[in-house]
């Protein structure tokens, strides 16, 4: 799942690696909006609630796209309240942006198939960069489809498809990870080692025996 949350771009349209937004400390801001419209994380605002680790998988993470979670759904895990999604215009231009692009290359028509996608107002994000390659576009319209159809079981066929499952069904399966810590300061501890490695004789035993020194520093 890792993987995937590191695949959404960041809002100026690059990637996490190359966009200077990017901050690891805070890795859910100025993302693509759809990571927030698909996939909840730890202390996500979510449903009128703040999501906690027991709503999530061992990844960390949770797909909400389609969910509907309230005291009064009658749905279960066999029968949901929510209606099946068979197909969407978004995936109808994908597949046609696809298409075009192995039979001629990235004409217009395919630059303004991905960017109807991304450009929707729900979604707002950049159009794709101009004067791709074939290969460089194939690769933005399978990051698109990756992202665009997140969760919706199309990644499984797309990547046997494109014939890149060896790519990417081989290794590991990553949780979220623990940002760069920067906590605030809740005490400042001080030992004094001429003073603390003893505590101090109660006073009611010192007035009790007035031979008794006090311990030093006290």
């Amino acid at each position: 799942m890792q993987e995937l949350i590191d695949a959404y771009q960041m809002i100026d349209g690059k990637s996490i690696d190359e966009s200077p937004l990017y901050d690891p400390s805070n890795p859910f801001e100025n993302r693509d909006p759809r990571l927030s419209q698909t996939i909840a994380w730890v202390g996500k605002p979510w449903r009128n609630r703040i999501a906690s680790a027991a709503d999530f998988h061992q990844t960390g993470y949770a797909f909400i796209k389609y969910t509907e979670y309230n005291a009064t759904s009658t749905g279960t895990i066999n029968n949901s309240d929510i209606p099946y999604v068979v197909l969407r215009y978004a995936d109808v231009l994908l597949m046609y942006a696809e298409a075009v692009n192995e039979l001629e290359g990235p004409v217009k028509s395919v630059y303004n198939a991905v960017n109807e996608v991304r450009g929707r107002e729900s979604v707002n994000m950049p159009p794709l960069p101009l004067n791709l390659s074939k290969e460089q576009m194939r690769e933005a319209i399978q990051l698109e489809r990756r992202i665009e159809m997140a969760g919706e079981d199309d990644y499984f066929y797309a990547i046997r498809r494109w014939k890149t499952v060896e790519k990417l069904m081989n290794g590991s399966v990553h949780t979220s990870s623990i940002p760069p810590y920067s906590g605030a300061v809740i005490e400042t501890r001080t030992f004094n080692p001429d003073r603390d490695y003893l505590w101090p004789i109660p006073y009611t035993e010192i007035d009790l025996n007035p031979n008794l020194a006090q311990n030093p520093g006290y």
